[in-house]
């Protein structure tokens, strides 16, 4: 007679590798045992980005890094700013937790003011499972001011009419006033609010 037993178990990370063993026995005392090795899937159970630089500026290089912690199998690691993806430099994976591997990637970004504010996303991705875990980086970048390439450089007004003239100018910290001139004569000394128009 064959008598059939199941054991339905909810895994994490954690059961990776874990040995599971049946002993079954009967009236004549004979015991006999099987047992079950369990290869669990799971993504990167953890995720860091780290810089090098604690004070980032305009036209310096960066160099993040992404520590994806133990997956398996390993990981694909990648880095995305906005709609662009990147390709960082790996380690060698490395054995981790719960029998899985972690990578070490790293991203080398020369800034420039258009990457203040930008969140820069590592991604390990597990092709098996089709899923990955994500964290993410906020730059903050030290610029000088600049002008929008969009600042409009002609306004035409009427004849005696007062005539506004728009400035798109950015920079971090955020700019802290103007000079208006006009035939290199100093017409106004602005406030910020004379100056506002921070470009993204």
């Amino acid at each position: 007679m064959v008598v059939t037993r199941v054991l339905n178990l909810l895994l994490t990370a954690s059961d990776n590798q874990a040995v599971y063993r049946c002993d079954a026995t009967n009236e004549a005392k004979t015991t006999i045992s099987a047992q079950t090795k369990l290869l669990v899937h799971f993504t990167a159970v953890s995720m860091k980005i780290t810089a090098k630089q604690e004070v980032l500026r305009q036209g310096q290089e960066v160099k993040l890094e992404c520590f994806s912690g133990s997956s398996n199998p390993k990981s694909d690691v990648f880095w995305n700013i906005g709609s662009m993806r990147f390709q960082g430099v790996e380690e060698a994976p490395k054995t981790a937790l719960f029998g899985g591997v972690s990578v070490v990637s790293r991203l080398y970004l020369n800034l420039s003011s258009h990457h203040h504010n930008q969140k820069v996303i590592c991604q390990a991705y597990s092709p098996v499972l089709e899923e990955g875990t994500n964290t993410f980086y906020q730059l903050d970048v030290l610029y000088p001011p600049e002008f929008s390439p969009e600042q409009t450089t002609e306004v035409q007004v009427v004849e005696d009419e007062a005539a506004t003239i728009p400035l798109m100018v950015s920079a971090n910290p955020e700019v802290l006033s103007c000079i208006w001139l006009h035939r290199r004569q100093m017409l106004v000394k602005g406030d910020p609010e004379l100056c506002d128009g921070s470009i993204n």
